[in-house]
């Protein structure tokens, strides 16, 4: 199967690392969460493209302010 290229919306799997867990002093996810693409942006000087996720989860938020929780069609 081809790897897709990066584009907001596109769910992926990803090691993230939680900010309670790197507080722990770990540099990496323990294992791959469900998480979404936000932005991929190329960039001019070299033509990387640089992605930003964040991870979907289950579980309540503790921020309520910095959380957006997935509409339910979608859950479905």
């Amino acid at each position: 199967m081809a790897i897709p290229e990066p584009e907001h919306g596109l769910v992926i799997n990803y090691a993230y690392l939680w900010h309670h867990e790197h507080r722990q002093g770990p540099e990496e996810g323990r294992k791959d969460k469900p998480s979404v693409i936000v932005m991929a942006a190329e960039r001019m000087r070299d033509g990387t493209v640089e992605v930003t996720v964040l991870p979907m989860t289950h579980a309540t938020p503790l921020d309520q302010v910095s959380a957006v929780e997935i509409p339910a069609a979608v859950k479905r």
